[in-house]
């Protein structure tokens, strides 16, 4: 086990329960690394999150400002940890701790690596526990190049922002994210950042589950919201962004100028957006801002442009990054629930019956998206019978 090599950093915001529940899993699981909670809370919340760190035994609470952002949240927390690998896992979400020790010593045995990870699938948790897809399941970014592996990266876009780091490179990241404004900005120059800093492993086993629950109503999180909202941010933002990146790319020993780092960087970033930025959808958005709907309006409507009318479960939502984001940040909980009842349809399904850790009946529902994308050689149902004992304790 990673001993005290690695600390779990889990940022949380007016979200007790979720908190409480991660923390009461972890203690199941008997993590042998220190936990550093992150909290930005309102007052009646925080108490209930101290109460279930001090509960919890393993683990450490820095209280910030409510009104602090996220990520300079994420960045002060990071000067606070003092081993020599950290990761984030959202208050929400959950990371297998069995995994988290091969993945440690893999970034001990590769030293051109800047952080690693594994595999994530996707869940949610109403009547049944959904375990949707396998996602988030790309080969390594392990190119010679710096600029190549940031090429890769944008070529098939997966976030980095969840895996292990060196801890020296996640406070760089963290500092360096600092000088854009929008969510989507710091998502994407912490991943070049990364991969500028060294190669980045994807190993053959689970590592962390992603909720499909709402999540925070941020803005600027896509570049389709912010074309809908305010497009002159993606242009301002882009513009501190690639600096920041042509810094980074050069201080590494870059071959190429500055200016030909910053048009290789262009090329690379208009291909990242042509994934999303397709005639249909965007005939769709100039017909919404035509008839000037409100975003929020426009932006549920894109759904049907991008899952289809007749798409609506959350085998459709798992299969899409965009789609996935949507739903957390857009579709109001209704709708969430909606989709969760609709699974027992979902073809390729399978139903597993166990029992919680706190003595519970569950059901969990294996979607084919799920089982058909298991990593490594080992067959798919003894993956899955060793996960869902793990998450009995979730």
């Amino acid at each position: 086990m990673p001993g005290g090599k690695f600390t779990l950093v889990v940022p949380t915001y007016n979200r007790p329960a979720d908190l409480a529940r991660l923390l009461s899993y972890l203690a199941r699981e008997r993590p042998d690394f220190p936990v550093l909670v992150l909290d930005s809370s309102a007052p009646a919340a925080q108490e209930q999150n101290a109460a279930a760190v001090a509960s919890a035994g393993f683990a450490r609470r820095l209280v910030f400002d409510s009104a602090m952002p996220p990520w300079e949240k994420f960045w002060r927390g990071t000067e606070q940890v003092d081993t020599e690998y950290c990761g984030f896992c959202a208050d929400d979400d959950l990371v297998l701790v069995r995994s988290i020790a091969p993945i440690v010593d893999f970034l001990e045995a590769h030293r051109d690596h800047s952080m690693a990870h594994g595999w994530y699938f996707s869940f949610y948790d109403s009547a049944q526990f959904g375990l949707t897809a396998t996602v988030y399941r790309g080969a390594s970014i392990d190119e010679d190049d710096a600029l190549v592996r940031v090429h890769t990266l944008f070529r098939r876009y997966e976030a980095l922002t969840y895996g292990i780091h060196r801890t020296a490179v996640l406070r760089k990241i963290m500092q360096s994210v600092q000088n854009v404004r929008t969510m989507l900005g710091r998502e994407l120059l912490g991943g070049a950042v990364a991969v500028v800093a060294g190669k980045a492993a994807r190993l053959p086993l689970f590592y962390y589950g992603r909720s499909l629950g709402p999540s925070q109503p941020y803005s600027g999180w896509h570049p389709l919201e912010m074309l809908l909202d305010k497009p002159t941010s993606l242009y301002q933002d882009y513009a501190a962004y690639r600096a920041m990146l042509v810094s980074s790319l050069a201080e590494s020993g870059s071959a190429y100028s500055r200016d030909q780092l910053a048009t290789i960087l262009d090329l690379i970033h208009f291909r990242y957006l042509s994934e999303y930025v397709k005639p249909p959808v965007m005939d769709y958005l100039i017909g919404q801002a035509m008839a000037q709907r409100p975003k929020a309006e426009a932006i549920q409507g894109m759904w049907a442009v991008l899952a289809g009318a007749d798409s609506g479960s959350v085998a459709a939502v798992a299969r899409s990054p965009f789609l996935r984001r949507i739903a957390r940040r857009i579709l109001p909980a209704a709708a969430i629930s909606r989709l969760k009842r609709a699974a027992p349809a979902a073809p390729g399904m399978k139903s597993v019956r166990s029992t919680t850790a706190a003595g519970t009946a569950r059901e969990y529902l294996l979607y084919d998206a799920f089982l058909q994308a298991m990593p490594g050689t080992t067959p798919p149902a003894e993956q899955a019978a060793g996960l869902l004992r793990t998450l009995d304790n979730y």
